[in-house]
């Protein structure tokens, strides 16, 4: 059974909720916009959701059971 630690998959979990709200705010803003000049936000929209939100979360994910023998020595 692995141990993670609860912290760091809290922030996991804020950081991924982050990204989403970052990437439905860029879409918002797209749809406001000209169909032509759409491109940058929906760009910036799949950076927030792509880097923000799923891959950050998993590289804090997979820290939690690697930190979890770091913070048992403390």
């Amino acid at each position: 059974m692995a141990n993670h630690n609860t912290y760091l998959v809290v922030l996991s979990y804020i950081v991924s909720v982050i990204g989403s709200f970052g990437a439905l705010i860029a879409v918002r803003e797209a749809l406001k916009q000209s169909i032509g000049s759409r491109g940058e936000l929906v760009f910036s929209a799949s950076l927030c959701l792509g880097v923000i939100g799923i891959w950050s979360m998993h590289f804090i994910e997979s820290q939690t059971s690697r930190s979890n023998s770091i913070f048992k020595r403390l």
